[in-house]
């Protein structure tokens, strides 16, 4: 009896560890973000003092690319984000999302030697002040392009990862 009874508990417990372990997995649905209709794009701050190690020959060149390379993101989301309003910071000072549907802020940017880009994007409801979504710890590398190329390449994975978010429905 106790033979049997063991059995049907071990049994039980085959059938529904399975599917505990699928729910853990289970993604969470993507927020509904159908009714945001202007964005902050917030500063992606490239570590302007790493311009030795990118093999820059100054500071201010570096500066100048990270400036380049934000504006040119920016401009690339007004683009993807169709429909949308956009708009963004102008140094890294900039928070000032006052007056948007949702912001995106950027933390833990790494652009490394191997020129990789490693970055978080944190998507908040301004109204709320809460974050909705998150991208975290993403790398994104750029294929064969000039140095100043790549972090634009990569800020351009970015964007398209950040409208599959936004934008319902949109492919990557």
């Amino acid at each position: 009896m106790k033979r049997i009874i063991s059995s049907a508990v071990l049994f039980m417990l085959c059938l529904a560890l399975p599917a505990s372990m699928s729910a853990k997995n289970k993604k969470a649905p993507p927020p509904d973000l159908s009714n945001v209709h202007s964005i902050f794009i917030g500063w992606v701050d490239l570590n302007p003092s790493a311009y030795a190690s990118l093999n820059y020959k100054s500071k201010d060149d570096w500066i100048a690319a990270i400036n380049k390379a934000n504006a040119d993101f920016q401009l690339r989301c007004q683009t993807i984000l169709a429909g949308r309003t956009v708009s963004g910071a102008k140094n890294k000072e900039d928070e000032n999302a006052a007056g948007n549907d949702l912001a995106i802020r950027f933390d833990d940017v790494i652009f490394d030697s191997s020129y990789v880009l490693h970055v978080s994007a944190h998507l908040i409801d301004v109204k709320e002040n809460k974050e909705v979504a998150t991208i975290t710890n993403a790398r994104y590398r750029g294929r064969l392009c000039a140095l100043e190329g790549c972090v634009t390449k990569e800020l351009d994975e970015l964007g398209y990862d950040l409208q599959v978010l936004i934008v319902p429905k949109a492919k990557k």
